[in-house]
């Protein structure tokens, strides 16, 4: 699963415009084809993978110039 989350962020770096787009995009992604509730947040901070357990998935990932963090609530 973390691996198709990567792959919805890199997707949405790419159609974004900025930071709310971009968090946007991911958002509505996830949703679609996880169902659920999201929280997509862009640091400015450098921030490295972290997994927790499946029930509620957390990923941080630096991406290009993009600090992402994104949370199954």
């Amino acid at each position: 699963m973390q691996e198709a989350i990567i792959k919805i962020m890199r997707e949405a770096i790419d159609e974004g415009t900025d930071d709310e787009d971009i968090t946007s995009i991911i958002i509505s992604e996830l949703i679609q084809r996880f169902g659920g509730n999201w929280w997509a947040h862009i640091t400015p901070t450098p921030t490295t993978y972290k997994f927790m357990d499946s029930s509620r998935p957390f990923l941080a990932v630096k991406i290009g110039d993009y600090n992402l963090d994104v949370l199954r609530q």
